[in-house]
C-alpha cells in the first residue's frame, strides 16, 4: 500500500508544475495572483490526507483509496480539457 502511495505520489508531481506555468498567463507579474495559487495547492495537499484518513477510518481503506482514484481521474479529465482548449485557441 505504501509503496502505491508513493507511485501515485509520483505521478501527480506533475500536476503542480503545469498548472503553475498554465496559470502564468492569468497571473502575470501578480505577486497575490502566486499566493493565492500557492496557497490553495497548500490547502489541498493539508486537506486531502486528513479526508483520506478519516475515510480510511470510518468506511476503510479501499474507500479512501477511491478518493485519491478520484482525484487522481479528475486532475486527468481537467488536463485534458485544459489541453484540448489550449490547442483550440491557438
Amino acid at each position: 500500500m505504501t509503496f502505491a502511495l508513493v507511485g501515485l505520489g509520483f505521478c501527480l508531481a506533475g500536476i503542480y508544475p503545469t498548472s503553475v506555468a498554465d496559470a502564468g498567463r492569468f497571473i502575470h507579474g501578480s505577486t497575490a495572483g502566486m499566493s493565492v495559487l500557492t496557497a490553495i495547492a497548500g490547502l489541498g495537499g493539508i486537506l486531502t490526507p486528513q479526508l483520506v484518513g478519516g475515510i480510511a477510518d470510518r468506511s476503510g481503506i479501499v474507500q479512501a483509496i477511491g478518493l485519491l482514484a478520484v482525484n487522481a481521474i479528475m486532475m486527468f479529465l481537467l488536463s485534458l480539457f485544459n489541453l484540448y482548449r489550449n490547442r483550440r485557441s491557438l
